[in-house]
């Protein structure tokens, strides 16, 4: 009859397969179990900063997992994330580990044995007793109104789209009839504006006033965090509810006294609106605070000598081997952002593929132990999710497809009547509220994104080097072969431009969100998600980068840092100081420099970056970062400069062409982040996009602001095929690699710029003049006891630079330096990287491949805006490209005409006037119809 059976499991603890049930008719004989016992030994005591270490229990019942849990997480936390169980010292105190074993066909439930784990403080470094230390007083505490003279703007920041940073300092300059707009951006109902108050501040609040002149400010609520000696990180998280400012009174100050002084840690001013009060006063006590200033880390000239790309540009399309003229060309580069989907390892959920990938046909494994080879590194931004992910989440194919990443709220969307009456309109907000909280519900939990975690692992597992983990953790699909560690990938990024809210709410994630996205990338959320998620867990040597943020300012991620403050709390560093258990290892962001200011700007065309604003920007990013960011390196993964009538063009001088200025500017790019700090930089992109190539081939003028950033040109031949060459940003990126090994000592000088370079003892001197029109400035070298040098100098079209010998005179060496870099030295430089290309070590790399089938792809698949659609014949054929709906209806004409034999023939494929869905390519042959699925998905 009917029967209820209850299962009671331990999380992690063991796999239910199966269970059978027999028929009542059915004589069975009761097998009688043997009590399972298990040994646990004592645990040895442990200090703060200890290694992690492996948990280890053994049991007479030998074919079911002993499993371990903790008392007290906070001590001690306990994880078999690797296939391992290991113990993890947080912070002092005591834990009990227990040690459990479930019960089997021929063995009882073990008891429990609990053993206690005792973790002390890490012991104090001995004094220092020569030389006597240096006191420094301890600053006078000042108290009144606070001003700019103890305040830093950089304490500040919007955790909303686009913040209109350069008003915040608005907000206390005394000046009371302004209007101060923090944003314009709609993209979120609810932003919230935060004041932080650094703890060696120690900000007491008093008194806070706020003023609106014009009376039209909305309802605006502040909270405060407070400081507390008792919590670790000295932070209370929970909210203290202040004001709520909805006094529509003009010229008239609200004022809020707190019964008792609060000694504050911050203040979140949550509003609907796009501004704040024209004046915020705030009333109190503090300490005047300086911090350190960000120190310049060691940077060299390889570093920066990177690209963004794609794997078809370097491969040729539907698995066959490396292109070896795309190969040679991408020698330019020391290292490649490449633009790694997840649909392409995981067309079909939980089937890994990675050679040939499910999407595409792509040879990850043959590509990158190639460019390994070659010396060049690989960078994985890994974005863009699968059709059935997108099904899963409960995505329409309307939504952008690069940051579905997370499961969507399952409410209706609200929708206003017109001619709503007052009782509609409250329902309605009403509505709205409970809307945009079930999506910040179902962002702020790490399990939301298990499944874009669990493809990263497999990713890193495969192309990381971590050669020891645990292979029952590792899947394919099974026409693939499991590869473990195989060393090619050195870092991987969680995802790319979050904050972009120009798709609005479904593809924009609040810096609070992101960090629950990047703790789970990271390490499964501090391994409380299982096992088979979180990128260290699959390669603790994998280095994990934010992903790229579209705004050249911090604001973003000192959201994400405040909520790893709360959610990841605090572990001890290698010099025993207490800092924020970070989810990244990397800082990473985007800076276009431009005559509007960065990327969301208006701008009318780009500037080299001395000239912009990118000198305040980065010192304050790296400020920011060195202050509150663990002081972690930071990247900028996309800049650079394009060649047609674009907002980001470069701009031809008296003496130089646009293409020439493009290479000028790249080149003093380099110099620019390596000389400010910027640990690593990788310029958009390495090829044109393909619709300008189109474009271009039709006689149609392109002037889309990325399209023509290509560092190699890619010309369209009337038959289809293609003609490719370096552009001089690329020749001069593959000649600086004499120096790729230089790194960066000092400044000399400003105008002409002269940074000063080192390696194995040699000097190097890198000169231009920081200008856009032409200058050139004479200037002296001091070269100490030199009686001749060498001058480099750019040469277009070539592999190396021209090197000329020049004499000394009295140690000094006059030069006209101009807006194009040069470069001296005393020593003559030489290097083997500029010699011919790496012979293949893999056995995978095919030279030359007869061509057996008809091949056919597109890419990218899905699409946004418009593809590649390619294909190969085995043989001379009539064939017919076409672009067909699921009901068969034909909606392009691609092409039609006689196509020759093993020659790639690329059609492009414009997405604008189609709607989102799926279609299929039809290429029809003489005697045969080859398909291929594509997505739509603006």
């Amino acid at each position: 009859g009917s029967q209820t059976i209850q299962i009671y499991v331990k999380k992690n603890g063991w796999n239910f397969n199966w269970f059978e049930i027999g028929s009542a008719a059915t004589t069975t004989t009761e097998v009688q179990k043997t009590q399972a016992v298990i040994t646990f030994n004592a645990l040895t005591d442990k200090t703060v900063g200890d290694a992690a270490y492996a948990l280890e229990a053994s049991s007479t019942n030998t074919t079911t997992p002993v499993t371990f849990a903790s008392s007290n997480p906070t001590v001690v936390s306990v994880s078999n994330a690797t296939g391992k169980w290991l113990a993890t010292v947080v912070a002092a105190g005591t834990a009990n580990i227990t040690a459990s074993q479930v019960s089997n066909n021929s063995f009882l439930v073990a008891a429990n044995v609990i053993r206690t784990q005792v973790v002390n403080e890490a012991a104090a470094a001995p004094p220092v007793t020569s030389p006597e230390p240096v006191l420094t007083p301890e600053p006078t505490r000042k108290s009144g109104i606070l001003t700019f003279a103890d305040y830093n703007k950089n304490w500040m920041y919007l955790a909303a789209p686009k913040p209109e940073s350069q008003n915040f300092d608005k907000i206390m300059n005394g000046v009371l009839n302004e209007k101060v707009n923090v944003t314009w951006d709609w993209t979120l109902y609810t932003k919230s504006f935060w004041m932080t108050f650094p703890q060696g501040m120690e900000m007491t609040l008093e008194k806070l006033r706020m003023y609106d002149y014009y009376g039209t400010m909305p309802e605006i609520k502040v909270w405060f965090i407070k400081r507390d000696a008792t919590k670790v990180g000295g932070i209370d998280w929970n909210r203290v509810p202040g004001p709520v400012y909805k006094d529509l009174r003009s010229m008239v100050w609200d004022e809020y006294k707190p019964a008792q002084p609060l000694d504050i840690y911050a203040m979140i001013f949550e509003f609907t609106g796009s501004g704040l009060p024209p004046e915020i006063e705030i009333t109190g006590s503090w300490k005047p605070y300086q911090p350190a200033a960000y120190k310049h880390k060691e940077i060299n000239i390889k570093s920066a000598l990177k690209t963004n790309g794609y794997i078809w540009n370097i491969q040729n399309v539907s698995g066959r081997p490396v292109d070896e003229e795309k190969m040679e060309l991408f020698k330019a580069f020391k290292g490649i952002r490449d633009y790694v989907d997840w649909v392409k390892i995981e067309g079909t959920k939980g089937q890994y593929t990675f050679d040939k990938a499910s999407e595409g046909g792509w040879r990850y494994d043959l590509v990158y132990e190639r460019l390994k080879n070659e010396g060049i590194d690989v960078h994985a931004c890994f974005k863009t999710q699968p059709a059935w992910a997108l099904a899963e989440f409960g995505y329409s194919p309307d939504n952008n497809t690069e940051f579905c990443v997370a499961p969507w709220t399952k409410l209706p969307v609200p929708v206003k009547p017109s001619n709503a009456t007052a009782e509609q309109t409250a329902l309605y907000n009403s509505e709205v509220v409970k809307y945009n909280a079930d999506i910040i519900k179902i962002r702020e939990n790490a399990a939301s994104y298990s499944l874009f975690c669990q493809a990263a692992f497999q990713y890193v597992a495969r192309y990381g080097s971590n050669t020891a983990l645990n292979p029952n953790l590792v899947k394919v699909a099974g026409n693939q072969t499991k590869k473990i560690g195989l060393g090619y990938v050195k870092s991987i990024e969680c995802n790319n431009e979050m904050d972009a809210s120009w798709h609005g709410r479904k593809r924009y994630m609040t810096p609070r969100e992101y960090a629950f996205y990047l703790s789970a990338f990271y390490d499964g959320h501090m391994n409380t998600m299982g096992p088979g998620i979180g990128v260290k867990n699959a390669d603790p040597n994998m280095l994990v980068v934010a992903g790229g943020i579209a705004s050249n300012r911090p604001e973003y991620f000192q959201g994400v840092i405040e909520a790893w403050k709360e959610i990841r709390g605090y572990k001890m560093n290698a010099k025993g100081e207490l800092v924020v258990n970070m989810a990244c290892d990397i800082w990473n962001y985007h800076a276009y420099s431009n005559n509007g200011g960065g990327q969301f700007s208006n701008a009318s065309w780009g500037l080299p970056p001395e000239l912009s604003n990118s000198p305040t920007t980065v010192k304050n990013f790296l400020q920011v970062i060195a202050e509150e960011g663990n002081d972690l390196p930071v990247w900028i993964t996309e800049t650079g400069y394009g060649v047609n009538g674009g907002s980001q063009q470069a701009l031809a001088t008296p003496t130089r062409t646009k293409v020439q200025s493009q290479g000028d500017w790249t080149i003093r790019t380099i110099l620019f982040n390596i000389r400010h700090g910027i640990a690593e930089t990788y310029f958009y992109q390495a090829y044109d996009e393909s619709a300008y190539v189109y474009n271009v081939a039709s006689g149609i003028v392109d002037n889309g602001t990325y399209g023509a950033m290509g560092l190699i040109e890619r010309t369209l031949q009337p038959d289809g095929s293609s003609v490719l060459k370096r552009r001089p940003a690329a020749d001069y990126m593959r000649q600086m690699q004499l120096f790729q090994d230089f790194v960066y000592q000092q400044t000399i000088s400003e105008d002409p710029l002269v940074d000063v370079y080192q390696y194995e003892g040699k000097k190097m001197y890198a000169l231009a003049v920081p200008d856009m029109v032409g200058r050139t400035k004479v200037y002296t070298l001091d070269l100490g006891s030199a009686t001749q040098a060498y001058v480099y100098r750019f040469v277009d079209g070539a592999e190396e630079l021209a090197r000329q010998t020049v004499p000394v005179v009295g140690g000094k060496l006059t030069l006209t330096v101009s807006e194009t870099p040069m470069f001296v030295s005393v020593s003559p430089i030489v290097t083997n990287y500029l010699t011919s290309a790496v012979k293949p070590k893999s056995s995978m790399v095919e030279t030359t491949q007869s061509i057996t089938a008809i091949t056919l792809a597109s890419y990218p698949n899905p699409i946004t805006k418009e593809a590649t659609i390619e294909f190969v014949l085995p043989e001379a054929d009539q064939v017919t490209l076409e672009l067909h709906d699921l009901t068969g209806k034909k909606v392009k004409h691609l092409f039609s005409g006689q196509a020759e034999a093993g020659t790639v023939k690329s059609y492009n494929l414009n997405a604008e006037d189609l709607t989102n869905g799926v279609y299929v390519v039809r290429l029809i042959t003489s005697n045969k119809v080859v398909t291929e699925k594509i997505i739509v998905a603006k």
